[in-house]
């Protein structure tokens, strides 16, 4: 799982998250899961702690989901960039 709308940069990066069906932990709860014959066609219903929104996982189809935006800045009276800036970020210059 990876989170690159998080506040903090340390909490951007993948992390792994280990359940059962039915257990509970920050991010998600395992719904469901279908075992096929074929290994490559396992799919898993989560259910998102954050919004309560379902979400169906397979090899061949990730879940994907937008929570933020960034954008890059550039004010050139006075030869400024901002790369990567997200919600909250600390743009300091002196319009004229």
């Amino acid at each position: 799982m990876e989170r690159q709308a998080a506040v903090l940069p340390a909490q951007r990066g993948k992390r792994q998250h280990y359940a059962s069906v039915g257990e509970k932990n920050e991010t998600f709860t395992i719904i469901t899961n279908s075992l096929p014959d074929d290994p490559a066609q396992l799919k898993l219903i989560l259910q998102l702690t954050d919004t309560g929104e379902r979400a169906a996982l397979s090899k061949d189809k990730p879940f994907r989901r937008t929570d933020g935006y960034s954008a890059d800045l550039k004010y050139d009276p006075e030869g400024k960039k901002w790369q990567g800036q997200r919600i909250g970020a600390d743009l300091s210059f002196c319009p004229r």
